[in-house]
């Protein structure tokens, strides 16, 4: 497993990484565009998805770099709309997990040109007026877990939620929370955008400002918590301050794609709604 992500990841580093930070890539315009979610395949690709409503919207696409060539996907099996995050499942190459920001998700595979699903799932019971744009799974001695994220908005803090998954089956066991609140920005604020975790088990969150279709936008990627296995449960711990690692002005992240297993090198996604969708090795 460990063989597996190292060697999809050495190949986005090695062959596509440039050796300083590029300017951001389109992936289409207009508000069908976006990309709310990313991970990356053993081929070196970025699947996205997007959080597209409406029949006969795209729900998944490829991009192929260099130059991010953009392909979209058909999508077989019950479509969920609104999708606003996307894992890749440990030890299963072609497998990732898609979920929905009202907590419903499905475990996908990618074939060729289309993503199939696999099986659905529902998230354990949240919080009133919970609404997810955050997911990932991380190994963490021995056992699998799952880390997902209300967003937020302004005064209503962000909320880390994880526990225990059975990949299986896609059920969870008990969970722990985290509220979280972003330092920046201070304005029309989502804390919580989306969330990657490192092989230590660090969580990196985005946090974007969204005051409508029109923008203007901006964003933050921070260091968030830690998620870990402590006394044979799933534990989440605040880090002080949560520092900022960057700023990027213009763009409303909503996907994080770690680049290196130490995931100090990312691929982010942009939703930036009328302007469209955007990438950019960071």
């Amino acid at each position: 497993m460990i063989q597996t992500i190292a060697a999809a990841l050495s190949l986005l580093f090695f062959y596509v990484f440039p050796p300083a930070p590029t300017d951001w890539l389109s992936v289409g315009s207009g508000t069908t565009s976006g990309v709310s979610g990313s991970a990356l395949t053993a081929s070196g690709q970025l699947l996205i998805v997007r959080d597209n409503k409406k029949s006969g919207e795209n729900r998944a696409a490829l991009v192929t770099f260099p130059g991010a060539k953009v392909t979209p996907l058909k999508w077989k099996g019950a479509v969920l709309d609104d999708l606003e995050s996307l894992a890749a499942v440990p030890g299963r190459p072609g497998e990732f997990v898609a979920l929905a920001s009202y907590g419903k998700g499905a475990r996908i595979s990618l074939h060729d040109k289309e993503v199939r699903v696999l099986s659905e799932f529902t998230l354990p019971k949240g919080v009133d007026g919970d609404n997810y744009e955050g997911f990932a799974l991380a190994v963490l001695g021995g056992r699998t877990v799952a880390t997902w994220a209300d967003r937020g908005q302004d005064a209503r803090a962000g909320r880390l939620i994880a526990a225990e998954v059975d990949l299986a089956r896609m059920t969870f066991g008990p969970t722990t929370s985290l509220t979280v609140r972003a330092n920046y920005p201070e304005k029309d604020v989502r804390h919580i955008s989306d969330i990657a975790i490192t092989h230590s088990g660090e969580i990196l969150a985005s946090s974007a400002s969204d005051p409508g279709d029109q923008g203007p936008f901006t964003s933050a990627l921070y260091r968030a918590a830690r998620v870990s296995i402590t006394n044979g449960r799933v534990a989440l711990t605040p880090i002080a301050g949560q520092p900022e690692i960057a700023r990027h002005l213009g763009h409303k992240i909503e996907a994080i794609t770690c680049a290196t297993l130490t995931c100090d090198r990312h691929v982010l996604g942009t939703d930036d709604e009328s302007a469209g969708g955007s990438v950019k090795f960071d």
